[in-house]
């Protein structure tokens, strides 16, 4: 954060205000070399300095990014969310791609007026029809949106988990949570309808 003075303001201001970092737990320091006292923020968290600016030679506060992103990186919305939609945008170009050069059909044509007693799921929707299957034909709506909650709550893990730290054992859970809902998806569709 840095914090702006008024216009004139002598060394005794600036002085008070590093005072005033000190007593909220901050360190500062006086930059030079502009037309105005100018005081930067150095440690902590700086939304603490936000009571300085009752004082009265503070003219402004400027936030900046400072040690916060620098300790937790980018947060999860919307930089990680930006980077799911472009995945989840090529994946699905990959399967619109893929389904265009492999397409179902190895046996007789289809005939759209005659609906027979099976028909098979196509492969790219196999893990939803087997998710499907694990309820009764009478469910309603339950399980689209039991299914709409779990995709959800699989791409908003990253946000979910506020365990603090970088290592891997300290987000277990959570990382076996998204292992349990990869290996999940895989293993009903491979026994969804083939």
């Amino acid at each position: 954060m840095i914090i702006v003075l008024n216009l004139g303001s002598d060394d005794q201001a600036v002085q008070q205000v590093l005072d005033g970092l000190e007593e909220v737990g901050l360190r500062g320091r006086r930059l030079d070399g502009l037309d105005r006292p100018v005081v930067h923020v150095l440690n902590g968290p700086s939304w603490h300095a936000k009571e300085l600016a009752k004082l009265d030679p503070v003219s402004a506060l400027i936030p900046t990014s400072g040690p916060r992103h620098r300790r937790e990186g980018r947060r999860f919305f919307p930089y990680h969310f930006l980077a799911w939609s472009v995945l989840l945008l090529l994946v699905l170009s990959g399967l619109i791609v893929l389904s265009g050069y492999f397409p179902p059909g190895l046996g007789r044509p289809a005939n759209v007026l005659i609906e027979g007693e099976h028909t098979d799921a196509l492969w790219f929707f196999r893990g939803i029809h087997g998710f499907l299957d694990l309820f009764p034909a009478g469910s309603g709506s339950f399980p689209m949106l039991l299914l709409t909650l779990i995709w959800l709550a699989f791409f908003l893990l990253p946000e979910i988990d506020r365990t603090s730290g970088r290592s891997w054992r300290r987000r277990l859970p959570v990382l076996l949570v998204g292992l349990f809902c990869l290996f999940g998806g895989f293993l009903l569709s491979l026994g969804g309808s083939q």
